[in-house]
């Protein structure tokens, strides 16, 4: 029992040793590869960016798709049904209609546009685009039909929709509907083929980064093959040769994902202005969804993931070729 516990208060301090060295070993090598990287600073800069480049595509793809979503669900939430009536229709006929639109949950009356407002809004925006606020003098404004405008729910089933439409063509006075339905159906198409697109462009430049970061290791073992001998005659493990070329391809992931993520913040400047643009006129907070923190983190990542992937297959082959030679 005696011989136990002395065992065990010997080993504790010795693995709290080992622990320390392994941690020092790592940050010495480490500290080493990222000192060699800086001697070799546009070699390094080049994998980086073809890296960075190669993952922005299918980074800024995911972006794209997630803020697809959020513009479907703007578009759902104000999809509107712009009913236009027979020209001659009265108030009280309107007034019927209105209550039909009240007795029915799914419908919220937005805003009921008679012909003399619809028509002076036509003049306001005449006179603003020509200068001439006399051009339709002496037209009468039962030129133009009565509209109400109606909100749906967001999440509304296109399939309820067209059945939706033809029962208000079928109410009396109204000449014609208009509806969203389309263009949510050509949204979520669109939607569905940037999530294809981004899946299969994450795997292509995911395998191309991986191939880039493989062969600049490669190169970088090759150059070293001299000092790498030696090191394997002096008893060096295989882990203990390869952990800085792992190191490495950490060092390539690490500077790709930020070079990714300058690629994204430059083009999502660009576009933002426009994009505020749409999610205000819906009355909705203007931000592109999904770059923050969380999504850089997984970025970077994902980056780093892919250059030890890289690092690995490359130092497994070279090194297997190493004891060939050395064989």
């Amino acid at each position: 029992m005696k011989k136990d516990l002395d065992r065990d208060l010997f080993a504790a301090p010795k693995l709290g040793q080992r622990l320390v060295h392994w941690l020092r070993d790592h940050f010495r090598v480490a500290h080493e590869v990222s000192k060699n990287v800086s001697l070799e600073l546009f070699s390094s800069f080049l994998t980086w960016f073809i890296v960075g480049l190669s993952l922005s595509f299918p980074a800024g793809l995911y972006l794209a798709h997630l803020n697809a979503e959020r513009v479907e669900g703007l578009v759902g939430l104000k999809g509107g049904v712009a009913i236009y009536f027979q020209m001659g229709t009265t108030e009280s006929e309107i007034a019927i209609m209105q209550n039909w639109i009240a007795q029915n949950p799914e419908l919220e009356l937005k805003e009921l546009r008679s012909s003399e407002k619809a028509f002076e809004e036509l003049m306001s925006i005449i006179s603003d685009q020509t200068k001439e606020p006399n051009l339709l003098e002496g037209i009468d404004h039962t030129v133009l039909p009565a509209t109400m405008l109606v909100e749906l729910p967001s999440g509304y089933d296109e399939r309820r929709l067209i059945e939706l439409k033809a029962e208000i063509e079928e109410l009396p006075r109204v000449d014609s509907v208009a509806m969203q339905y389309e263009w949510l159906g050509r949204l979520s198409a669109f939607q569905s083929l940037i999530e294809n697109l981004w899946i299969l462009s994450a795997l292509l430049f995911g395998l191309a980064s991986v191939l880039v970061t493989s062969i600049s290791i490669s190169f970088a073992i090759r150059s070293q093959l001299e000092e790498l001998k030696v090191f394997q005659f002096l008893g060096a493990t295989k882990r203990q040769v390869r952990r800085p070329f792992i190191y490495l391809g950490a060092i390539f992931g690490i500077g790709g994902g930020l070079i990714a993520l300058f690629i994204l913040a430059v083009v999502l400047s660009v576009i933002e202005p426009s994009l505020s643009s749409l999610y205000l006129s819906y009355g909705r907070e203007a931000f592109i969804a999904g770059f923050d923190l969380y999504f850089s983190s997984i970025l970077i990542l994902c980056c780093v993931a892919l250059g030890i992937i890289g690092a690995r297959l490359a130092s497994s082959r070279e090194l297997d070729n190493l004891d060939d030679i050395i064989a």
